[in-house]
């Protein structure tokens, strides 16, 4: 079906094919219409819509006049203002002026009576109850919670620093990351988890040879604080080992670990050991 018509010569049979196109392509590009479609020439004298032309320009001339007459009237306005006359007023008499002025007098007697009688009547709710509910709530979540409660803690914390109007030793250091527990240590006097400044800690308390130390562990921001203390100094303020009352005199201020109620006979017995040391 689409087998090639056989020729005596190849070479010549495309060459003529290639002369025949382009001789048709190039009649295809100079044919020319029979028809002549184009739009005839006109007059030289041009077409106009004297109609439409004269209503704009009406218009036109309407809105100019009254601008300008507009213009006149605000000018003349603004000359004669000082001579201009006051229109008379006419006030409208009521007819149940008085009717309505004792309704209100009447109106504000009631209201009286009844701001009174809610200024006398006793709150329903008692804040004192609502207090130990929420502190023995707070004592109870500090107990359950695996992680340190928060909630509630910012009263503490104003009780606390409100409290401390009293003379303070402030042992200060710098913060050091590879600062840890010292070796020559040899007891553990106390462990246990306590609250200071409003905030829950675990505490441990350690004696050397000559010195107890007493470290505040931050489990949820992962510090610790150290304070140093001679065995004499810490004699002068428990009586024995009651080491609760140590605790007490504890206090974080500027996160600085603060001993409260007491205060240093010399300067040069304040210790710089304290280090707040990542976990």
């Amino acid at each position: 079906m689409f087998r090639a018509i056989p020729t005596g010569n190849k070479v010549l049979t495309k060459k003529w094919n290639e002369r025949n196109d382009e001789l048709l392509g190039k009649r295809i590009k100079n044919i020319r219409p029979m028809i002549d479609n184009t739009c005839p020439s006109s007059f030289g004298v041009q077409k106009k819509l004297s109609k439409r032309e004269k209503l704009i320009e009406d218009r036109y001339s309407e809105i100019e006049k009254d601008n300008r007459h507009l213009l006149e009237r605000m000018s003349q306005i603004m000359n004669n203002r000082a001579q201009s006359c006051k229109p008379k007023t006419h006030s409208v008499k009521s007819l149940n002026l008085d009717s309505r002025k004792r309704s209100l007098i009447n109106i504000t007697l009631e209201n009286q009576a009844m701001l009174k009688r809610l200024r006398s009547k006793k709150a329903v709710y008692s804040v004192k109850k609502w207090e130990a509910e929420r502190k023995n709530n707070e004592n109870i979540l500090n107990v359950i919670c695996e992680f340190p409660y928060k909630l509630g803690n910012n009263l503490r914390m104003r009780k606390t620093i409100s409290e401390t109007s009293f003379k303070k030793v402030r042992q200060r250091g710098s913060i050091d990351s590879n600062i840890e527990k010292p070796t020559t240590l040899q007891d553990l006097l106390f462990k246990k988890s306590v609250m200071i400044s409003g905030r829950s800690f675990m505490l441990e308390i350690m004696r050397g040879n000559t010195h107890i130390q007493i470290f505040v562990i931050d489990g949820e921001n992962q510090r610790c604080f150290n304070l140093e203390m001679s065995i004499k100094e810490v004699h002068k303020l428990i009586k024995g080992e009651n080491y609760e009352d140590l605790v007490k005199m504890l206090m974080l201020e500027n996160d600085e670990l603060v001993l409260v109620k007491y205060e240093a006979k010399n300067k040069d017995e304040r210790s710089p050991n304290i280090s707040c040391p990542d976990i």
